[in-house]
């Protein structure tokens, strides 16, 4: 059985980069799809899927389970729950997805059934409390026998009350049973049909860029995929790519629109910003500095350590300031 994080059998990636790869090659197809981390800085540390109408997905990829199928103790053992129930915690909103190649049946039934008792109580309910109460109730009345020990067992194991056991399980989808690496890989030749010229030779491009797109922490965008498909000298046939533009008139467009809104260059910021940051003790003179900044760069690029710098020059040099990092959902403040 291979371990967690080792290729998936003789492609030479892993699992993950072939889950990964076929969120990659849906985003081409759906709009609603605005990028793809293969590895998320987040509790559920696989995959997250940006949405534009719908809630963001953590996705937590575990090609088998170590027994015949997923169980409350396995799930348990392997940190699976612990995971989910953080990352529910940090964005209650987001949608969590395990993926796996084993059966999950017992955790597939009670989201399921989590997410219909909500849904109903929330169509009849007058407010939360009430919500929340029917819930309980038609969640207990949906779930067999097997499925109340399951959910008892998780709960006991993550020392939840009954409230916060719906609204985890009610976030939770599953995709188990999706086969081996040779099957994922078929299905990401067929995803890519009607996109590409050729599909099974545009395979291998999409899951390099999901693997180094995975070691460096990088976001891929339509944008991204469609370069990587050009410089692989894949055909792209569909008309849905159009409307995507190059690197160069991306870069164009951006600096367009900061003229228009007048936001002064700063070469020497620039120059920091490619370098990789400031180094220890060289504050940045905020004298010449406009009173509005604009950092932008690709995902990775340094822009939050920039602006912990330009927040630490500003202290240093006796004005007060106050710097608020945003990471995927989470606010850090500093003064």
């Amino acid at each position: 059985m291979p371990e967690p994080g080792r290729p998936a059998g003789d492609s030479g990636y892993r699992y993950q980069d072939l889950v990964a790869a076929l969120d990659v090659a849906e985003m081409a197809r759906n709009d609603d799809v605005l990028g793809v981390w293969p590895e998320a800085f987040a509790d559920v540390d696989d995959i997250l899927v940006q949405r534009a109408t719908t809630a963001d997905t953590y996705a937590q990829v575990k090609e088998f389970s170590p027994g015949a199928e997923w169980t409350a103790t396995t799930l348990a053992r392997e940190g699976v729950l612990d995971q989910l129930l953080k990352q529910h915690r940090s964005t209650p909103d987001a949608s969590l997805l395990l993926v796996t190649s084993s059966s999950a049946r017992k955790l597939r039934e009670a989201a399921q059934r989590a997410r219909d008792s909500k849904a109903n109580a929330d169509g009849i309910a007058t407010d939360h409390v009430e919500a929340v109460d029917l819930a309980l109730v038609e969640w207990d009345k949906r779930l067999r026998a097997d499925g109340v020990a399951f959910v008892a067992s998780c709960r006991n194991h993550l020392k939840i009350d009954r409230n916060e056991a719906l609204s985890l399980f009610a976030s939770i989808n599953v995709r188990d049973n999706i086969g081996d690496p040779s099957h994922l890989s078929s299905q990401l030749e067929q995803r890519l049909e009607g996109l590409v010229g050729d599909p099974a030779v545009a395979v291998d491009p999409v899951l390099r860029l999901v693997r180094t797109s995975a070691i460096a922490r990088r976001r891929i965008s339509r944008l991204t995929l469609r370069q990587t498909l050009l410089d692989a000298g894949i055909a792209l046939i569909s008309s849905r790519w159009a409307a995507i533009p190059d690197r160069q008139a991306y870069a164009d467009e951006v600096e367009t629109r900061l003229r228009r809104l007048d936001i002064a260059q700063l070469p020497e910021l620039d120059r920091r910003v490619a370098g990789g940051g400031f180094a220890d003790g060289e504050p940045l003179n905020l004298a010449a500095m406009p009173r509005r900044t604009v950092l932008i760069g690709a995902h990775g690029s340094g822009k939050s350590r920039i602006a912990a710098d330009m927040a630490r020059s500003w202290l240093e040099q006796g004005r007060e300031g106050l710097h608020v990092g945003s990471a995927l959902g989470r606010q850090i403040w500093h003064r």
